[in-house]
């Protein structure tokens, strides 16, 4: 049995068989080893009770927008098709290869794999058209819960076979009406690329004639990358407590202290001028709406944009600002309007020879929340978000928080090596200190 595919796994797989995108990533300790035995008997389980884990895409003609790509159960699979183990500990120059690794279409294989590190480190890493952030998380949380019972781990060598009993998951628009674009949408997408651009630079928050945005050609490559950014247990703790005293979410808050360390670090190395920026927030339609919430393991994002004016010091200018962006967030949520991408343009438009090049957000920040993950003598001690920037954004911020810390995993490409990445690091580390303290 097949489908069709729906208009967001079109455009994601498109993305990434035409080699805008390779995968994102959720990485977790666990807190006893991890086995083959385990793994495999794991694995058994998550394939039986999830189809999504044992669907592939496969491509019957050669259409660059992905048109005629269908989506069916793969023939078998086996524990080395989608396990990969290596015999070294998880770092930040592991992230790297984990970013290499694609999930093709047209190989009969999932849109998954894993990778196990000998420090007891497991990545899932996936393409975006069946999974997002959340989804990558509910896959650790569902492994450990499923692993936490086995009592007499047996290497299993065949994890799945093809059944009649397959019925490919459903389409995210059966769902919901989420994603669904009426003609209202299409018009109101359409009227506003044709607002002069003099308006709507003088309509815009922050005024962007005083301060004009910071364009930046999409990149060329695919290859990131990472650092790791550690906030230990208690300064979080510190954090979290002043952010709730002054009413604003962590999100909002990190939006604008990234902001300020672009532009003390990194922006003076690529523009001379004072700019303003775009930003990109993914935010979970599955946090939002309920009839997700069932759904563990489909896509369901979509993202705020947000231009923000230079900032270049600390000061009580701050908690204005920051609210403004957190009741920014709230209403485009609460409008439902972000969720809805009218397709005028395919993933194509990005590498097509014949297209010019489009300005791209300066960065995205992608939180993945708080999460405490235990299931008896199993739990996760450690969560580390990646993913691939792709060639829609220029610098990429993925956020994890577990009881023990948060990370920030920081992701640039290789064409901008040259930019003081390690600056931006101890600005970071540095900054927070300061605002902590200035804040307690």
């Amino acid at each position: 049995m097949f489908r069709s595919l729906d208009s967001i796994e079109r455009y994601y797989v498109c993305r990434n068989d035409n080699n805008i995108y390779s995968n994102f990533a959720i990485t977790s300790k666990y807190s006893k080893p991890l086995t083959k035995e385990l793994i495999s008997q794991t694995l058994v389980q998550l394939c039986e009770l999830y189809p999504v884990f044992v669907s592939t895409f496969s491509n019957k003609g050669t259409d660059k927008d992905c048109n005629d790509y269908i989506l069916e159960s793969v023939n078998e699979l086996l524990f080395d098709d989608v396990v990969i183990t290596v015999d070294q500990p998880f770092s930040e120059e592991q992230l790297k290869f984990v970013n290499e690794i694609r999930c093709s279409a047209n190989e009969g294989k999932p849109t998954w794999r894993l990778v196990l590190f000998n420090d007891n480190y497991l990545t899932f890493l996936c393409d975006h058209a069946l999974f997002d952030g959340q989804s990558g998380m509910n896959f650790h949380i569902e492994f450990c819960k499923i692993v936490s019972t086995i009592v007499d781990p047996k290497f299993v060598e065949r994890i799945y076979v093809k059944h009649q009993d397959f019925h490919p998951p459903p389409k995210t628009e059966d769902i919901i009406d989420l994603f669904k674009v009426s003609w209202v949408d299409y018009l109101k997408a359409y009227l506003k690329k044709l607002v002069p651009k003099f308006l709507s630079q003088w309509l815009s928050y922050p005024f962007l004639i005083k301060y004009p945005l910071f364009k930046e050609s999409h990149p060329k490559s695919i290859y990131s990358n990472y650092k790791i950014i550690n906030i230990p247990h208690d300064q979080l703790e510190d954090l979290l407590s002043i952010l709730k005293f002054n009413g604003v979410s962590l999100t909002a808050f990190l939006n604008v202290f990234l902001h300020y360390c672009l532009q003390n670090t990194i922006l003076p190395s690529l523009t001379t001028q004072l700019s303003s920026v775009l930003s990109s927030i993914p935010i979970s339609g599955r946090r939002y709406y309920s009839p997700f919430k069932e759904s563990k393991f489909r896509f369901m994002i979509s993202a705020v944009d947000i231009i923000l004016a230079p900032i270049t010091a600390i000061n009580d200018n701050w908690w204005p600002i920051i609210k403004h962006i957190n009741k920014e967030i709230n209403n485009q949520v609460k409008s439902r309007d972000i969720f809805r991408h009218p397709p005028i343009h395919s993933p194509y438009q990005y590498i097509a020879p014949d297209k010019p090049n489009t300005c791209v957000p300066l960065y995205e920040l992608s939180n993945l929340g708080f999460n405490n993950v235990s299931f008896g003598e199993w739990s996760l001690t450690d969560v580390v978000f990646s993913q691939c920037i792709g060639i829609t954004n220029t610098f990429g911020f993925t956020v994890a928080s577990t009881p023990n810390s948060m990370n920030i995993v920081f992701s640039y490409l290789d064409e901008y090596g040259h930019c003081p990445n390690e600056n931006f690091v101890t600005f970071f580390k540095d900054s927070m200190v300061k605002f902590i303290t200035n804040n307690r």
